[in-house]
């Protein structure tokens, strides 16, 4: 793998696919319609999974931002701990 791939790689497991794409073009209001569509689609039934795992799927505003948008999805690749249940 070359060095650019696995450093990106990296990014997308740390922050989250939504999240590095934010920080990779900041201004830009819509960066997720700049995610390749493949990708996007892979990564959506991937984070659908984490979610359906860790019992997020039926909560809002998981980064406690205030806001629900987008980079809530992101968030589950980042739960430092959950609540038993």
């Amino acid at each position: 793998m070359a060095r650019a791939s696995l450093h990106a790689a990296c990014s997308f497991a740390c922050l989250g696919l939504y999240t590095y794409f934010q920080k990779g073009l900041p201004g830009d209001k819509k960066f997720y319609d700049r995610i390749p569509a493949l990708l996007g689609k892979k990564y959506l039934k991937t984070v659908y999974c984490c979610h359906e795992c860790a019992g997020t799927l039926k909560k809002r505003d998981l980064d406690s931002d205030g806001v629900l948008s987008i980079l809530d999805i992101d968030d589950v690749l980042t739960l430092k701990a959950l609540p038993a249940t």
